[in-house]
Formats: structure tokens, C-alpha cells, sequence
């Protein structure tokens, strides 16, 4: 009976139209950019993020399963399942004398006997709520990596519009709450970098990311328009020109260091999209392109004392002096590591006086060092597997003739680099919101084998 009734749900999942793939996915990456701003893992709206992406991901795993189609993910599948696999060894219940022993766990297990509590089996996670939250927080992403896997090239392309337009709403928000002071309303989250336009963040940090990340979506408005149109490219071309200083005057507004920093490499990367795609070159590309610098410097100017006085500021060097701080307690925890979501409470015992922080430092600043304490040898691993898919992938796809597909994919190429490089001073993918955009990233880049085996696709 049970068997049956099985079946007959799988024949009903079946029998879905595959746009409602594509209309849970926009969802769940629409709710994901509005509601997961922030990295904290207790607020209602990651509960809501995580309830409304469990149709999407049921759904998206049983295509996967029934039509076969897990090898076309290929490595990136198996990254996939170790994601959840982490988490779950980490909350494998041990007896407390194993558990008092393993790397890490000495002091809290001198902790627990001084207060008297029972010496009773425990997770192998110093934070084993915070850790089943971290695993909690996966299905998001996980949704719209699967969803975003199985829709057609013309409805990913809608999904990649959603980028940018998101980044335009945050910045409008960010905008509309510096005119209205740090009392303003507009402040989604208690703990929030009040009087900046943190837009749909608690982290102007992560607004910064957001805008950057969406330049080479934005681009493919311009990479994919129909070169037989002249009206269409022109279009195209005043439409990306605008976003793109949009988005320079946007992290002018932000005054976050590391989104100026990356300003630099996501133009780079933006103008290599347009140029591998033909649509930037001749006289009109140059005279474009020097009005666009122009009207960068010009802005650059104006906002030089502001960047300057932050880029010298007191604190600013604080990550930097903990990076050894964390390591070594990355050393101490070792192989299995502290438990995801545990970084708050295992700095707390190892933080320097001389360096205490004037705030509740929550994060390591450092996602790497941050994966490696928490998630210790297989988390290592998992993000090495990661790094090296990445570089494969984006070798072929920048490397192969140009085609509609593959333009979306060296969009999604350069997002993810932009975000590894921001993940050596901040964590992003920490916030649901940014952790989507990654997600519908390596659909991208996860594409069929025609569009990096030289045959082409579109």
C-alpha cells in the first residue's frame, strides 16, 4: 500500500509541466534575494526561505532521478552530496569520553564536568544546533542549483535578468534608507550597518557583493542581442552602459573597501564577456569605452575623500590580525573540525585581549579560514573540489567559440571569481541571498557537455 501510494506521487511529480520548474526556481531565487540578506541562522526568514524551497527540491531531485540525468551534472554532483554530508558526520552522537577527546573539545568537555552536567553521548559539532541549522540553510541554494539545471537556455537567461534587477531594488532601498537617517524604517535587520545603504542587507558588505556579482549578468543583455538589429544593439549597449554606472555610483553610495576594490576585475571580466562575444570593438567600442571611464573618474573624484578616509580607517586592518588567531585554532580542531556554525563560540575561547573586538565578531572574516575550522579536512576538500571544477569549466567555456550558452555560462564564470576573491576578507555566501546568485552560478557553468566539448550549443 505504501509502494503505491509512492508511486502515484512519483507519477504526479511526473506528470508536472516542465515550466513549473522553471516558475519554483524564480521563486525560490526571488524570496532568496529579498529575504536572505543577512547570515544569521535563527532569523524567520531563513525558516520561510527553507520551507518554500522544498517543492523546488523535491520536484528537481525527482527529475533528476526518474529521467536519469545526475551524470549530466557531473563533478558538481558530487559536490553537491558532500555538502550535506559534512554536517550530518559532524552530528553523528558519540559517548562523552570519545567526545572529550577529540581535537577541539578538551575545554568544553572541562566546561561541561565543572558545571555538572551529565557526561551523556553528544554530536561530534561543538554547535550542533547551529551546525543542523547550517544544513538546514543548504536547501535554498541547493533548490535553485537543481532548478536552474533543468530549465531551457531561454529561461535560465530570465532567471540571470533577475541579478540585476534585484541589485537595482537593494540600491533604491540603500539610497531611500541613508535619506532617511539611521532611524529609518527601511532597516530589515536589528543588527545592520545603520546610516549606509545596506539595501536588502544587514551587511553593506554583502550589498557590495551583490552589485558587483551582477555586472556579467547584466552584460548579457548586450552579449546576447540580436547583432542583425542595429536598434536592438544600441539598446543593448545605452541599457549596459547605464547599469554599469549604476552600479559604480551604487558602491560609491555602499563605501564598502572590498566592493571598490573588486570594481576593477568585474569591468575587466565584463568587457572580456563582450569582447569574446563580438560586441565590443571598432571605433564606436573605443568611443563607448572612453566616455564610460570618463564618467567613472569623473565620480572617482568627487568621492575620493570619503574612500580614502575609510580605506584608512582604525579598524580596517582587524581581519587581518585575526587571520593567525583562527588558523591556529583550525590547527586545534583538526580533522573533523569544530562543527559548522561553531566560529562564534570557539573564537570566544581563543580571542587575544590585545586584539578583543569592540563588537560581536561572529565571523572569521575569511570564509576559507572559516570552512577550515568549522568543516575541517572534508570541508577542505569539498571546497578544493569545488576551486578545481570552477577552473576547468571556465578554462573551456572562455576558451571555446562564442555561443548564447556559453556566454551565459562566462557571465556565471566571473561572478563566482569575483565572489572567491571577496570570500578572502568577508564571508557572502554566508547570506542566503548571495549564496542563490552562486547557486544559479554553477548551473550555469554546470551546462550540458555540448557547450565545452567545441561543438557548440546554444
Amino acid at each position: 500500500m505504501i509502494q503505491l501510494s509512492i508511486m502515484r506521487a512519483g507519477a504526479s511529480l511526473a506528470a508536472l509541466p516542465r515550466s513549473a520548474i522553471f516558475w519554483l526556481t524564480a521563486a525560490v531565487l526571488v524570496l532568496s534575494l529579498l529575504l536572505g540578506g543577512a547570515s544569521s541562522r535563527n532569523l524567520a526568514q531563513v525558516i520561510v526561505l527553507e520551507m518554500a524551497a522544498l517543492p523546488l527540491l523535491t520536484l528537481a531531485v525527482w527529475r533528476f532521478t526518474v529521467e536519469r540525468r545526475w551524470a549530466s551534472l557531473g563533478p558538481a554532483a558530487w559536490i553537491l552530496a558532500l555538502l550535506p554530508a559534512i554536517p550530518l558526520l559532524q552530528l553523528i552522537p558519540v559517548p562523552f569520553s570519545v567526545w572529550a577527546q577529540l581535537p577541539g573539545h578538551a575545554a568544553a568537555a572541562e566546561a561541561a564536568l565543572q558545571a555538572g552536567l551529565a557526561p551523556e553521548w553528544r554530536s561530534i559539532s561543538l554547535a550542533p544546533v547551529e551546525t543542523m541549522q547550517s544544513m538546514l540553510a543548504l536547501a535554498p541554494p541547493a533548490a535553485v542549483f537543481l532548478g536552474a539545471s533543468l530549465v531551457t537556455d531561454i529561461e535560465r537567461r530570465r532567471l540571470c535578468l533577475l541579478v540585476p534587477a534585484a541589485a537595482m531594488v537593494s540600491l533604491l532601498i540603500g539610497a531611500m534608507q541613508i535619506a532617511g537617517g539611521e532611524a529609518s524604517p527601511l532597516y530589515f535587520y536589528e543588527v545592520t550597518n545603520r546610516g549606509w545603504a545596506v539595501g536588502l542587507f544587514s551587511n553593506r558588505n554583502h550589498q557590495a557583493i551583490l552589485l558587483i556579482m551582477s555586472l556579467p549578468f547584466a552584460a548579457l543583455w548586450l552579449c546576447n542581442a540580436d547583432a542583425t538589429r542595429r536598434s536592438a544593439m544600441l539598446t543593448a549597449a545605452v541599457v549596459t552602459a547605464a547599469y554599469i554606472a549604476l552600479v559604480v555610483i551604487g558602491l560609491v553610495i555602499v563605501g564598502s573597501r572590498a566592493g571598490v576594490l573588486l570594481l576593477a576585475p568585474a569591468l575587466v571580466m565584463t568587457a572580456a564577456m563582450l569582447i569574446r562575444a563580438d560586441r565590443y570593438g571598432g571605433k564606436r567600442g573605443l568611443i563607448a569605452g572612453a566616455v564610460l571611464l570618463a564618467m567613472v573618474a569623473a565620480m572617482a573624484t568627487l568621492v575620493m575623500g570619503p574612500l580614502v578616509e575609510r580605506f584608512t580607517a582604525a579598524r580596517g586592518e582587524q581581519r587581518l590580525d585575526t587571520a593567525p588567531v583562527v588558523a591556529s585554532a583550525a590547527w586545534q580542531n583538526q580533522p573533523i573540525g569544530a562543527g559548522l556554525g561553531s566560529f562564534p563560540q570557539v573564537y570566544a575561547g581563543v580571542e587575544p585581549v590585545d586584539i578583543m573586538a569592540e563588537t560581536f565578531f561572529n565571523h572569521a572574516h575569511n570564509d576559507y579560514l572559516e570552512i577550515w575550522l568549522e568543516a575541517g579536512i572534508l570541508g577542505v576538500a569539498a571546497l578544493l573540489a569545488f576551486i578545481g571544477w570552477w577552473l576547468n569549466r571556465s578554462f573551456l567555456v572562455w576558451t571555446l567559440p562564442t555561443t548564447p550558452g556559453r556566454n551565459l555560462s562566462r557571465a556565471a564564470s566571473a561572478a563566482i571569481t569575483l565572489l572567491l576573491i571577496h570570500s578572502l576578507v568577508e564571508y557572502p555566501s554566508r547570506a542566503l541571498a548571495i549564496a542563490s546568485v552562486l547557486a544559479l552560478s554553477c548551473a550555469l557553468l554546470a551546462r550540458r557537455s555540448a557547450d565545452f566539448d567545441g561543438h557548440g550549443g546554444s
